[in-house]
């Protein structure tokens, strides 16, 4: 995933930009950056498996609706993910399989809580050179 994911300047939050072949690529990277950001993801296991699904109307949409699932399933099961697998079901709706296991604050290094997955400056586009970028703010 090496190039996939950036930190952009951001005063108080964690400012990303993902890149990705294409859009489900996009989603995945989106989602390893936030999982990255609540800890370091080196030493997660793909011990459990888990499924997400997102729905938006725009990429942009689905993107921060998939990321908030996912940060509401690490708040209430503690769930980091190590992998992920994201398909489109339609162009509003995606699927995510996520390989990963409880956090456990002695192995994994706990980074930072993330408190929402904001609409500020959320984007999702296609390059000229048909590639897809996202950029998203996270609440910390």
């Amino acid at each position: 995933m090496t190039g996939a994911c950036r930190e952009l300047e951001h005063a108080a939050d964690v400012f990303l930009e993902v890149r990705g072949p294409d859009l489900p690529a996009v989603l995945e990277h989106g989602l390893f950056a936030l999982y990255s950001t609540l800890a370091d993801t080196a030493g997660v296991a793909a011990r459990e498996e888990k499924e997400l699904e997102a729905r938006g109307a725009e990429p942009a949409d689905l993107f921060r609706e998939l990321l908030a699932e996912a940060l509401y399933e690490y708040d209430v099961s503690g769930f980091l993910a190590a992998g992920a697998e994201v398909t489109l079901l339609d162009p509003t709706t995606a699927r995510a399989r996520l390989w990963g296991e409880p956090a456990d604050h002695t192995r994994h290094g706990m980074r930072a809580e993330v408190k929402a997955v904001t609409y500020h400056r959320l984007a999702v586009w296609r390059e000229p050179d048909g590639t897809w970028a996202a950029q998203v703010i996270l609440d910390v």
